[in-house]
């Protein structure tokens, strides 16, 4: 280098220290670390609910408010084919049950068809959804009779509480 310089020759070699010996494979491993985490939290909050809200209720959807120990639809005449509900776990207008107007830890809105027996068949199921949260989900009513409830059972103190049977179970008609 010294030679270089004294012979009027500006030119010295580069700097050999590790960050810039390094930089491109430290900058293609952040790069596949970016590439790999990035999806992960995407799906993981999508499949959370992170990025629900209110605004973000499908266009057309049915509103299913969801609190101790109601299931509220928006409509209880549909019309048949492809429906969209939207369910919302209140945070708030609860009834006793998880103490002083508390909500429940979890809920999820199940949609069965009441078959010819009497019976019921599931269609569809919400994952489970925390208080202030909502989730969407899409079935194919055909004309019939049909039940919308929650059939979460947790322990409220020390006991096993179902909450369809205590009433988080209403009736829709689609024709």
């Amino acid at each position: 280098r010294k030679l270089a310089i004294a012979s009027g020759n500006a030119y010295s070699a580069p700097k050999t220290g590790f960050i810039s010996a390094s930089r491109g494979p430290i900058l293609a491993m952040g790069a596949a670390t970016a590439l790999l985490v990035l999806p992960l939290v995407t799906f993981t909050g999508i499949d959370h609910g992170w990025f629900t809200s209110e605004a973000s209720a499908p266009a057309g959807s049915i509103r299913v408010e969801l609190s101790n120990w109601k299931v509220a639809p928006a409509e209880s005449q549909l019309a048949a084919g492809e429906v969209t509900f939207y369910a919302v776990h209140q945070e708030e207008g609860h009834m006793s049950g998880h103490g002083s107007n508390e909500p429940g830890q979890t809920h999820d809105l199940i949609v069965s068809r009441k078959l010819a027996d009497g019976s019921y068949e599931m269609i569809g199921r919400t994952a489970p959804i925390a208080p202030g949260k909502a989730r969407s989900l899409t079935v194919d009513l055909e004309p019939g009779e049909y039940q919308l409830s929650c059939d979460v059972v947790e322990m409220i103190d020390g006991k096993a509480v179902s909450h369809t049977v205590q009433g988080m179970v209403t009736d829709i008609s689609v024709s």
